[in-house]
């Protein structure tokens, strides 16, 4: 569980918006910061603040824990570059028909054209050949060995660098903003880019992403409908002049949908939601998650796109706009979600495996500190452009080699069978042998003959009977391992060089059952064990970066002020020159007091919780004779900002019984004493002038539901009557 410190005490609302935009689907995390929450617990009475978005727009509704709170990253825009559908939607068969007669262009994978071009692994990234075939001889395996040093340029866009700084800011508000794991979009001077901005470079600056729409197809398939375009296109010269929407305007557009599904599921999910989100808009912050390998020229892009889109005033302050590298973002949530904390000890070692669509991402991370809050350090990584998108061209791959000489061979069978193996067999692929799958060769029913035919395909040659394809274990596994050997190879080298003895599997590929099987036995011998977060992990990035965002700026509050009562000093004692004019009273027993000290009960510096109080004792004689019991306190702030206060001179008032201007009425405690006074026993009560009992009241001062507040309790702590201004909490 979280500290208490990890609670939040301002008495402004804040709103959080945590976004992740993936190469092949999105998610939104939303924190609602109120007085007294503690979003970072664990504890089941905590107060739900963090909410991850569970629906969009054109998406399947949230059936449970185990659904996708993802939305595709996937935008259709006409010929003027107007977006005019997002995310599932892009889906739909009338979409899809736009798309295909070309009057819409649909633009994914946009975010693998943001990784810079020189955006290689570190020197020890690329295992040795001598490792990579002494493992791969130890697992009885023959490796396919994809290219792993970058990401294909030939389809690259990138910006070049402006004066954006990854240099953290100090303190903004109560918020502590100096972890290198936050990045502020508001800084002033910009470290040298990363990578080289040629001319060249410089020409394609952010021009275009017409190439984006058929990005996550094979090298094949894209080559043979670029050749289909170029031969049916009647005008070849207006069909290359058309370059596409720029990538700011992209991630602009996107960004614009995300936070207006957040907004409308909000309003739907919560309580005055919409009420809510208008209300805290103008202050709202901004926690987005970029790629470990981003330099400052991408991430000023993502900064533009988010003033594009006009999430942002134009000159907004520092703290409105967080950039949070993902892997770490990833460690975060896995921190909250992995039950085995073994992994997460000062001083161990572990190694991250963020397995994605469109590449994988392995890092070994040493722990430098866990409280009070957790820091790591990382020691190795490397960017493998490997992931789902190459097992799914593998797969290609075979359909090529099995339907060559059929006669069913077309690109929409192929289509198809590449869609049932992404729903069908991708996610649930596990390599236990014995375990055959069953493919439809046709789609929906169109009532053509071409379907008919279809419905009875027989050809053993491709083992295909009744229009449905068998694919064995060993089928699927050889489109598998390819990409799982490059994974453990390189991780293998990172385990060696940390002594691991945990790895964390997260990512969309890294629900894959079969990758984290040969993890496992891989890493069987080293007793290495294999760690997911507890929940989807297609969301663990946005809610990830949002917990690093609260873990990292919500720090202890405490008082600004002092919180007191006015009390009277023993005469003899007290007493100074120059309090001639003060009030003098007759105490218990003839002592002299003067009364108008303040006396703190809750001090300036005080840190708040919910389970803490403050209190003062109040002794009193109460004569049956002097009327009604009532007890009252007024309770004051001391401001010393306002007026400095000397050291020992905390007069609440001066010597003309006049309120001092560094003090200022909080508010008054009042109780009605005839029950405790009922229940007490009575002293000289033979006397009705002189009856009396012997009253033992506390004042105390706790943290309420929106404030500070005060009551009156007494030795059995029964409460009788509070009364108290929210000012207090100031």
């Amino acid at each position: 569980m979280q500290p208490s410190s990890a609670q939040y005490f301002e008495t402004e609302d804040k709103l959080v918006i945590s976004i992740d935009i993936g190469n092949a689907a999105s998610s939104v995390t939303l924190a609602h910061l109120t007085w007294g929450s503690d979003p970072l617990s664990s504890a089941p009475t905590a107060k739900p603040c963090i909410r991850t978005v569970l629906t969009y727009p054109h998406c399947s509704p949230h059936l449970g824990a185990s659904t996708s709170a993802r939305v595709p990253s996937l935008i259709a825009f006409d010929r003027d570059d107007k977006p005019q559908a997002f995310g599932a939607e892009c889906l739909t068969e009338d979409v899809q028909n736009l798309v295909r007669k070309g009057e819409w262009l649909l633009v994914q994978g946009w975010k693998e054209q943001m990784r810079p071009i020189d955006a290689t692994s570190s020197s020890s990234s690329r295992p040795r050949e001598s490792s990579k075939k002494k493992l791969l001889t130890k697992l009885h395996r023959s490796t396919v060995w994809p290219d792993t040093s970058s990401s294909k340029s030939g389809h690259s866009l990138h910006p070049t660098s402006t004066n954006l700084s990854s240099r953290t800011l100090g303190t903004v508000s109560s918020y502590s903003t100096s972890s290198d794991a936050l990045l502020d979009a508001r800084s002033e001077i910009a470290p040298a880019p990363s990578h080289p901005t040629s001319p060249r470079r410089v020409v394609g600056l952010d021009g275009g992403t017409g190439a984006l729409g058929d990005f996550t197809m094979g090298p094949t398939l894209r080559k043979k409908r670029k050749e289909a375009a170029v031969a049916s296109s009647p005008n070849e010269e207006h069909s290359e002049r058309y370059p596409g929407p720029r990538l700011r305007t992209v991630y602009a557009e996107f960004l614009r949908y995300l936070v207006a599904a957040a907004r409308a599921w909000y309003a739907e999910l919560v309580p005055q939601g919409e009420a809510t989100f208008v209300r805290l808009w103008s202050t709202s912050i901004f926690v987005l998650a970029i790629p470990s390998d981003w330099s400052p020229a991408e991430t000023d892009l993502l900064r533009q796109a988010v003033e594009d889109a006009k999430l942002l005033p134009v000159e907004y302050k520092v703290g409105r706009l967080f950039f949070v590298k993902e892997p770490i973002a990833i460690v975060h949530l896995a921190k909250r979600f992995i039950s085995d904390t073994s992994w997460c000890r000062e001083g161990n070692s572990f190694a991250l495996v963020d397995a994605a669509s469109a590449g994988t991402t392995v890092l070994g991370y040493h722990i430098a500190a866990t409280s009070p809050r957790l820091k790591v350090r990382a020691y190795d990584t490397a960017r493998l452009a490997v992931g789902a998108e190459n097992v799914v061209e593998a797969f290609r791959r075979l359909l090529e080699t099995r339907l060559a000489r059929t006669k069913f061979k077309s690109s929409s069978v192929a289509s198809h069978l590449v869609r049932e193996f992404r729903d069908k067999v991708l996610p649930v692929f596990s390599g236990k042998i014995g375990v055959d799958f069953r493919l439809r060769i046709h789609g929906k029913d169109d009532g053509t003959k071409e379907w008919e035919k279809l419905e009875r395909a027989i050809d053993s040659g491709c083992r295909v009977r009744d229009g449905i394809m068998t694919l064995s274990t060993a089928d699927v596994e050889d489109c598998f391992r390819g990409v799982v050997d490059a994974i453990i190879v390189r991780l293998s080298s990172i385990l060696s060089r940390g002594e691991v003895q945990h790895v964390l599997l997260v990512g969309g590929f890294g629900d894959s059952f079969y990758l984290a099987r040969r993890i496992k036995h891989a890493f069987a011998k080293e007793q290495v064990s294999l760690l997911r977060p507890e929940v989807p992990t297609p969301a663990a990035i946005s809610e990830g970066a949002m917990r690093l965002y609260l873990a990292e700026t919500l720090v202890p509050r405490r008082a600004r002020h002092a919180l007191g009562v006015e009390t009277a000093v023993d005469w003899s004692t007290a007493w100074r020159p120059g309090m001639e004019n003060r009030q003098v009273l007759s105490g218990s027993g003839g002592t002299r007091l003067i009364r108008g000290k303040f006396t703190p009960i809750v001090h300036e510096g005080d840190e708040f919780r919910v389970d803490r109080t403050w209190s003062r004792p109040f002794n009193l004689k109460y004569r049956f004779s002097a009327g009604e019991p009532v007890f009252e306190a007024a309770l004051y702030i001391r401001d010393s900002d306002r007026v400095p206060v000397p050291d020992g001179e905390d007069w609440l008032r001066d010597e003309n019984d006049s309120l001092n201007p560094a003090f200022q009425h909080a508010g008054t405690v009042s109780a009605d004493l005839s029950l405790p006074v009922a229940s007490l026993p009575v002293f000289e009560a033979d006397n009705p002038e002189k009856a009396w009992v012997q009253l033992d009241v506390q004042l105390l001062v706790y943290v309420g539901e929106a404030s500070l507040e005060a009551c009156a309790v007494w030795r059995d702590r029964v409460r009788f009557e509070s009364a108290l201004s929210s000012a207090s909490a100031n």
